[in-house]
Order: C-alpha cells, then structure tokens, then sequence
C-alpha cells in the first residue's frame, strides 16, 4: 500500500488543471497495453506494486516536498557511501521505449554496452541526468540509483549502483522533503508585490520592442514586482537526447520596470560580458539569480537560461534556453 501525503496529491491533481488549462498532454492512468509495451522491450515481467502506482497516479512528476531519498554506493576505493538522491518524474511507456534504445540497445560510449544492466528499468529521473532503477526478473525487486557518466557499466567510474531500497513501495512510501522546503515556510506565505503603473508597463513594452501578452500585463497591473518566500517550484520538460527529461526551477522574483531595467543594462549588459539573447525580455530571476526570459513571436513563451549567457549568440546558442510554459499565463498558474 501506498502512503501518500495529501498535499502531494493535491499537487499532482492541479499539475494536471495546469496542463489542460495550457493545452500540454495530460497525465494519464496507465493501463495493461502500456504495460505489455514496457515488458516488451525490457523482455521481463513489471513488478506488481510498479504497475499499481501507475494505474493509480500515472507517470506523476514529484515536488520538492516529497521527492528526496539516501542511496548507499561503493566508490572506486570500495569503501561504501552513503548519499542524497531525488526523483524528478516518472518516465511514460513511451519514453522507456526511447530510454532502452539510447541506453540499453544502441549506446553511444566508447565500447557499445549498456550503461546499467540490462534487467534494470530506469523508471524515473532524477532532477539531473542521472536515473532510478527497478531491478527485474527477481523475486525481490529493488530499486537502484545510477550517477549518470558516458562510460558502459564496469568500465571506468560507472561501476556501481547506488542501493535505494528493498521495493518500489519501501521506496514512494519513504521520500521526504528536500533540505530546500523547511517546515515553518510555506507555499500559502504571501508574495511581497510592488504593481506597476500605466506608463510603468508602457515602458516595459519599448524595451522588449513587442507588444506584451495580455495576461503579462495584468499581472504587471495587478502584482508587478513579485518576491516569493520561499522561492516557487515550477517543473519542466525539455529534450536531452532523444528522450524528455524533466528539470524543474525555483522562481524567486519575477521583475518590474526597475530591476528589468537593471538586468539590460548592468546584470547581462554590455559591460558584464554576458548578453541574453536577441527577441527576449528578463522578466525574472531563479533562486540562483539565473533569469527567467519572455519571448514573442516565433519564440513565444516562458524560457529559462540554466547557464550563464556567452559573450555573443549565434544560432548554435539557441539550444542553451529551455521552454518553461508556451506562454505567461500557463506559467503564473505554474506558480500557483
């Protein structure tokens, strides 16, 4: 049986309101065909307790609150360490189909073998690139954890697995919150707002050189200058490798005239030597004081730059930002 916070559910039943409000796929239940698709590929039976959480919450992203776990793994001297992993989502049977072929059937290392054994399934990600496994095809099937590295299993560093748990269930029924999420805060704990006036907003126009979304601007009227205390959860997905990894920011400030103002022209200006890209305007700052972009036109949407701007964009640059939200709207419901 599955003991599962009440709050946790509340969370993936207004994640899926978010994605039907946004036009995004829903998550769904899933069912015997998406198993027999999974056991399949994988060639083994899937654990009974693995194909009930599915069936019940389907392939469910997890909040900071209920996403962290201890794994123990021997490193190269053999001594045995204990560490902190977390799980980002759970993978759909479509992306386990891509998994198995990049990483199982057709890997790209140096010596073309599997990057964890093969009986193992990778059923979730974890907020990086490395992934959680079911073991397989035994009558006790644990769950592992695999630091991601570009060597085949037993080559190198990639060696060991990290020990999670005895079962899926032990597993879900023992994640607790990450050391970000404290007690004593809360996500109910009102912003601190600052909204802007008319010509406020007029002057956020000029300098992103477009006309801004409706739903941007009332929110600039309403709210503007927003800090959030704690910051904001907002998970995403983006393309890593021919599959979808799921990655999620913590929005701590979303901008007003000012600090818009500041961000042009000393945070990523000319004298910093780090310029944001042409067609985008800051319009907040992650809780690593990376910022948060709008785009318009064919580049519509939330984006998010998760490393420091270079010095000048070329085409090739474009793949440094990632899709939050196809628009302002569904991202001001991201953040609740």
């Amino acid at each position: 049986m599955f003991t599962i916070p009440d709050d946790v559910l509340v969370f993936w039943k207004n994640r899926n309101a978010e994605r039907r409000t946004s036009g995004r796929e829903l998550v769904r239940l899933m069912d015997a065909e998406d198993f027999r698709r999974i056991e399949s590929v994988w060639g083994f039976a899937l654990p009974e307790a693995y194909k009930r959480f599915l069936a019940t919450y389907g392939a469910v992203e997890f909040p900071e609150a209920f996403s962290v776990f201890d794994y123990v793994r021997k490193s190269s001297d053999g001594e045995e360490h204990r560490s902190e992993g977390d799980i980002s989502c759970m993978a759909t049977a479509e992306a386990l189909e891509r998994a198995h072929y990049y990483l199982i059937a057709d890997p790209d290392n140096e010596t073309e073998e599997p990057f964890f054994p093969p009986n193992m399934l990778c059923f979730a990600g974890s907020s990086g690139t490395d992934q959680l496994l079911l073991e397989l095809g035994t009558a006790t099937p644990r769950v592992w954890f695999w630091e991601d590295s570009n060597d085949a299993f037993g080559q190198g560093e990639n060696r060991h697995l990290g020990f999670v748990a005895n079962s899926f269930e032990d597993f879900v029924n023992n994640l607790r919150p990450s050391d970000d999420v404290f007690p004593e805060q809360s996500a109910s704990v009102p912003p601190v707002y600052q909204a802007q006036t008319p010509s406020q907003i007029d002057a956020i126009a000029r300098m992103a050189g477009a006309p801004l979304p409706a739903a941007y601007r009332d929110f600039l009227a309403t709210s503007g200058h927003t800090r959030f205390d704690p910051p904001r959860q907002v998970n995403y997905e983006y393309p890593d490798d021919g599959m979808i990894a799921v990655s999620a920011i913590a929005v701590d400030e979303l901008l007003g005239l000012d600090q818009i103002s500041m961000a042009l022209e000393h945070w990523w200006g000319p004298a910093s030597g780090q310029i944001l890209p042409p067609g985008f305007l800051p319009i907040g700052l992650t809780s690593t004081f990376q910022p948060l972009l709008m785009g318009f036109g064919e580049v519509e949407g939330i984006w998010y730059l998760p490393e420091p701007p270079p010095p000048a964009w070329g085409p090739e640059d474009s793949s440094r930002l990632h899709l939050i939200r196809p628009d302002f709207e569904s991202f001001a419901a991201a953040l609740g």
